[in-house]
This record gives structure tokens, sequence and C-alpha cells, in this order.
């Protein structure tokens, strides 16, 4: 989920801007998520001062993005892909698909069968263990994972890219492994998922965390898993 400004390749903005439609969003995820839902959507920004969501049907051509990864959506063609969500292609030409979105307060408080199958809605979602298992197992050596996060108090967005994800199956609880920060394609250095290289996954109902005592998922993390 990105923010890029519409900016005009041509000596014609009017051109450029003919195809834009116009909504409001809460935050930069809510826009991200109006223009997955639009068939026509292909590019997007958001405005935190006005709160408006620009969708355009248009290619990203000049589009800037002060250095941040710029997004393009596109409709998932390939029947039967592994992906159950649209997949997004940056301009340098890579495709990631989406495995978790979260916009507003949806519950996450599932029971591990929610989060091995997975559950939600077009907005907000967990796409499953066993898909990410499946997804993150099509390269010997994992894939690249992409971590976005817009805070709540000031709609700053933060970003980490990582090498070399891969999440093991059912047998291994779905332990994840991560490799280290792409530096050059994240704007916070240090590794947030460190502490959990190496780990099962755990949700409220089944501990699998080196914590002792009750679950991780119950005492920090809202119950989630």
């Amino acid at each position: 989920t990105h923010e890029f400004e519409l900016e005009p390749n041509s000596s014609n903005p009017v051109t450029e801007f003919a195809r834009v439609t116009r909504s409001v969003a809460t935050n930069k995820i809510h826009c991200a998520a109006l223009c997955s839902r639009s068939s026509d959507c292909r590019t997007f920004s958001y405005s935190p001062a006005s709160s408006e969501c620009r969708m355009s049907n248009e290619e990203p051509g000049g589009l800037d993005s002060d250095g941040l990864p710029v997004y393009n959506n596109r409709r998932r063609a390939a029947t039967g892909s592994l992906c159950k969500r649209t997949v997004v292609t940056t301009t340098d030409g890579r495709q990631f698909c989406p495995i978790q979105q979260r916009v507003s307060d949806t519950d996450f408080q599932q029971p591990w069968s929610a989060y091995k199958t997975g559950f939600g809605d077009d907005v907000n979602y967990w796409i499953g263990l066993e898909a990410i298992h499946q997804l993150s197992s099509a390269s010997a050596n994992g894939v690249t994972l992409l971590v976005q996060v817009v805070t709540w108090e000031d709609s700053v967005l933060q970003y980490q890219e990582y090498s070399n994800f891969l999440v093991r199956n059912a047998s291994s609880n779905y332990t994840m492994t991560v490799g280290p920060v792409v530096e050059k394609k994240s704007n916070a250095p240090e590794s947030k998922l460190s502490y959990s290289n190496e780990e099962m996954f755990s949700t409220k109902d089944q501990d699998n965390d080196k914590f002792v005592g009750a679950s991780c998922s119950n005492v920090y993390h809202g119950k989630g898993g």
C-alpha cells in the first residue's frame, strides 16, 4: 500500500488526468483497498490533508513517489494462481501477492484453524498459513517479503523489504525463516522480524512460542496470530 503523486508526463495535463476518479479514504491503506476493489483502477494516490483518494485507470508512466516503491494495481490473470488476492506490480516489473491487509478494526482474534485456512473480507484479510507456505515455497531459497505499515497516529508510511522469506509446512507449525532487510528498499533498516526468525506460528488457542506460560498471542498481541 503506497502513496504516489500523479504528474503529467506530457504537455497536456488534461489528457493525463482525464480518467481519474476521486473518493474519500481514511488513510493510504484504505485508498489502496478501494483501488484493489475497482476493476478500472490501475494507479492511486492519497492526500492526508484532504483525505482524497485519487484513482486512475492509466498506467503509471512518469509517476513519482519520492523514492518509495510505486505500485500499479493489476488484476490476477492466471487461472489457478497460488495468490488469492489481486497481484500488485511494481514499476520495476516485480509482482507481489498480498498476504495480509488490515485497514479498519476487523477482528483478528482468530483461532489456529482460521489462521491456517485464512479469514476476512475484500478489505481486511489474512490469506492463510497454508497459502503463505505454498507461495513462499515457490523458490528454494524463499521469496521477497514486503511489509508496509501506516501509523494510526500520524499516517506515516513505514516499509521494509526482506529477502529469503519462507514459511514451512504444517508439520513444522509453519515455522518462518527470513533473511536480512534489503536496506535500499526500506525506510527503517533494522529488522522488525529478527525476533521471530526460525520461530513457529502461535495463536490464542495453540501455544508454539518459547514464552514460558501463556501463548504470546494472548499476552502481547491482542490475541492475534
